[in-house]
């Protein structure tokens, strides 16, 4: 897989990749990661926890990627590895891998595969999820501030009701468990270290879906 440090990008294999997490407890990987704030201030203050941030976009994550790097008084981390993919296209070094997959306000194909249950994606997060793994996603969109791009993505209403009857059974078919859906107001919104997190916290106000699920996959050979 594609990793990156800085301007730099290296190919790890999974050998590698094993070996570097290894020594740690767990595993949490986000997917659509932006610039990678969110897996990089977690790794700050869960350092018994592996972190990858995945993004396709690689120049969105140059900042972070070579700032783990420098010394821990520099703010460096040793617990965060960023890797340069799509959802569409996810590292087979990352299969049976998290033990948490975050999705942090994603936007783009990544926003209209997990609110239309598309097939192809929910199987590359159960994909990359450990055994009994846990999906947590936060989801922000409305026809109020977004109907361009909701029209343009297709995507529906966020309702409860079109969770409960259309994207619960979409989900379960994959074998994703929807065990948690409620919105939330700006303020909790405000504790999510990401920066889309803090701009729609102290924007205008607005409900962000909030859903936990858990992820049921056979135990690899």
């Amino acid at each position: 897989m594609e990793v990156i440090c800085g301007k730099k990008t290296f190919y790890m294999n999974a050998e590698e990749f094993k070996s570097m997490i290894a020594p740690y407890t767990t595993v949490a990987v986000e997917i659509g990661t932006g610039n990678g704030k969110f897996v990089y201030e977690l790794a700050k203050s869960q350092p018994e926890t592996f972190f990858i941030g995945i993004d396709a976009d690689r120049s969105s994550l140059i900042k972070y990627s070579h700032k783990i790097h420098r010394k821990p008084e520099r703010g460096g981390v040793p617990n965060v590895l960023y890797v340069i993919a799509s959802v569409e296209n996810l590292p087979h070094e990352l299969d049976d891998t998290a033990d948490t997959v975050w999705i942090v306000l994603p936007w783009g194909s990544l926003l209209r595969g997990v609110v239309s249950g598309a097939k192809s994606i929910l199987k590359n997060i159960v994909q990359i999820s450990s055994v009994n793994g846990i999906l947590k996603m936060f989801i922000s969109y409305s026809v109020k501030y977004e109907p361009v791009e909701m029209e343009k993505l297709r995507l529906p209403a966020l309702t409860l009701e079109y969770i409960d009857s259309k994207l619960t059974p979409l989900y379960q078919e994959e074998g994703i468990t929807i065990t948690e859906r409620n919105f939330l107001t700006n303020e909790p919104m405000k504790e999510i270290p990401s920066k889309w997190a803090k701009r729609l916290a102290y924007g205008r106000k607005r409900k962000t879906l909030f859903i936990e699920a858990c992820i049921e996959k056979e135990v690899p050979p």
